[in-house]
C-alpha cells in the first residue's frame, strides 16, 4: 500500500451537505519527508484509517478507494442545467448545453495558443 502513516489525533467531525464529514486531525511534530508527502496528497482520495492502535497488514484495504460522489462532467452538465432553468429555459436545453460547452472548449484552445 503506497501513503503515509502517521501518529495522529483526532480532534473533530463536521457534518457535510453531502452526507460525508469534515475531519480534523492533529499530528505530532513531522519530519520534512512526512510532510512533503502530506501536501503531495492533499486534494486527492483515498482511504482514511484511523485506529488507536497500531494496525495490522490484514486490517488494511486491499481494493483502491472509490470516489462515489458526483464526477466533474457531471457536475458541469447541472450547474449549465441550472443556468438554463434560471435564464428562462431558452430553446431545449441539449442546444443550450452544446453551445456553453463549445465556448468554454474554445476559450480553453484560446488559453493554449496564448501560452503556448
Amino acid at each position: 500500500m503506497k501513503g503515509i502513516k502517521v501518529a495522529a489525533t483526532l480532534n473533530g467531525a463536521n457534518s457535510l451537505a453531502d452526507g460525508g464529514l469534515s475531519i480534523r486531525l492533529h499530528t505530532q511534530e513531522l519530519s520534512a519527508q512526512d510532510k512533503l508527502e502530506i501536501f503531495e496528497h492533499l486534494n486527492k482520495f483515498g482511504w482514511l484509517i484511523f485506529s488507536e492502535n497500531e494496525l495490522q497488514p490484514e486490517e488494511m484495504p486491499e481494493t483502491e478507494a472509490e470516489f462515489k460522489g458526483k464526477k466533474q462532467s457531471q457536475r458541469i452538465r447541472n450547474s449549465l442545467f441550472v443556468l438554463w432553468d434560471k435564464s428562462g429555459r431558452p430553446g431545449k436545453f441539449d442546444d443550450f448545453y452544446r453551445d456553453r460547452t463549445d465556448k468554454i472548449i474554445e476559450w480553453i484552445k484560446n488559453k493554449i495558443e496564448v501560452e503556448t
